[in-house]
């Protein structure tokens, strides 16, 4: 059972929620790998309410499928998923860019695992950012903004 906690937002979080949506997500489309269906719904609701386009797969397999068909702005990526893990498709997904000699698309984890060398293995594996479950919205829209704000400025070097 999914229970929704709503917290009134202080005007300060009320002001910086506004400022981080404004060009962060408006448009963008956004790769969900994510086996567990209410964390995909969940994702899917905050990312809508920021104006985000969102796509779902499954697991990582499904994932490296769906980037042959279309490009993706952002990748926010579980890592425990049944058929290929998250760690495994960043991998495949780097070495596909890389081949294909296109962009580095941002990927962010998005995982129960809050190690140290969990963080480290995302890094290794070539994601951008790092979230641990559970985050608020803000919290996920703050890692989207930075990493995202990272990419332009690689892009422009």
């Amino acid at each position: 059972v999914l229970t929704e906690i709503r917290e009134t937002p202080s005007p300060e979080d009320r002001a910086e929620s506004h400022e981080i949506s404004d060009g962060v997500c408006s448009g963008t489309n956004v790769l969900i790998v994510e086996d567990e269906n209410v964390n995909r719904l969940y994702l899917k609701k905050i990312l809508g309410k920021k104006g985000c386009i969102a796509d779902a797969a499954l697991n990582g397999l499904e994932a490296l499928n769906m980037i042959q068909d279309k490009q993706y702005d952002l990748i926010l990526m579980d890592l425990t998923m049944p058929v290929m893990d998250g760690i495994t498709a960043t991998r495949k997904i780097r070495e596909h860019e890389k081949n294909m000699r296109i962009q580095p698309v941002p990927i962010i984890a998005l995982t129960a695992h809050a190690y140290p060398e969990d963080m480290e293995r995302c890094r290794e594996a070539g994601m951008d950012g790092y979230l641990s479950k559970p985050f608020q919205p803000k919290d996920l829209m703050k890692e989207i903004a930075r990493v995202t704000d990272k990419k332009n400025l690689s892009a422009g070097s």
